[in-house]
Order: C-alpha cells, then sequence, then structure tokens
C-alpha cells in the first residue's frame, strides 16, 4: 500500500506544479482584462486542492511505509519511529486549524528522507561488500 499512495502522491505533486505553472501563463495573459484576482483564487484553488494545501496523501505514504519498515525491522528502528511522527503530522494537516502541521511535516520529511537515503546507502554498501567475497 506505501508503494501505491507513493506513486499517488507523486503523480498529485506533478499535476499541482503543472497546473500551478499553466495557471500562471493564463494570469499574465489576463492581467491587461483586470481580473487578476477571480483567476488567481481560482489557480492558488486547484493547486492547494491537487498537492499544496494538505499533505494527507504524503503522510499516509510515510506512515505506511514507516509501519512496513517496523514490521520489516530492515533499517533503523528510530528512522521508522521518526517516520511514523512525520506520517501523521502530514495526515493531521487536514485540520486547518493548527498552521503550523504542514511546516513541520515538511521539515521533518526533509530530515526523514536524508536519513532514509543515508541507511540505503548503508545497507547497499554492506551488501556490495559481503557480495565481493562470492
Amino acid at each position: 500500500m506505501a508503494d501505491r499512495f507513493g506513486g499517488i502522491w507523486v503523480m498529485l505533486m506533478m499535476a499541482s506544479g503543472m497546473t500551478y505553472l499553466i495557471g500562471l501563463d493564463r494570469l499574465f495573459h489576463l492581467v491587461s482584462i483586470d481580473q487578476v484576482q477571480a483567476l488567481y483564487h481560482s489557480i492558488w484553488l486547484i493547486t492547494n486542492a491537487l498537492g499544496g494545501g494538505i499533505e494527507l496523501v504524503g503522510g499516509l505514504w510515510v506512515l505506511l511505509l514507516s509501519i512496513a519498515g517496523l514490521k520489516q525491522k530492515w533499517l533503523p528502528k528510530a528512522l521508522h519511529l521518526l517516520g511514523l511522527v512525520i506520517g501523521t503530522l502530514g495526515i493531521l494537516t487536514v485540520l486547518h486549524a493548527v498552521p503550523y502541521l504542514k511546516d513541520a511535516f515538511g521539515l521533518l520529511q526533509i530530515v526523514w528522507f536524508i536519513w532514509l537515503g543515508v541507511a540505503l546507502l548503508r545497507v547497499n554498501a554492506f551488501e556490495d561488500k559481503s557480495d565481493v567475497g562470492t
């Protein structure tokens, strides 16, 4: 399931970015017509609805991946526990009453991705060394 949510999340992020870029082109075209506010709010709404407003899909992905990691005991347990916290923060971004959840999710996820990358490189390095002797 984590793989599926990861794929959905990537597609939403790409669609959000493309919607915004295409919307900017249209916005610049309509500036002379003086309908900027309505168009800007439309673009903002579409962009945020697709991927910028809440982090539900990304939070579910990190949470599911971390649960699977804890069950598999493959990478450091602390990494997966941090992932549980980050995933929960992402899911809680649906509560618009707490504005800093999205910021906390994003910043902690950067730390998590770096840690995950380092952990995967270390695992790969150990696997490569064990293959040399065979």
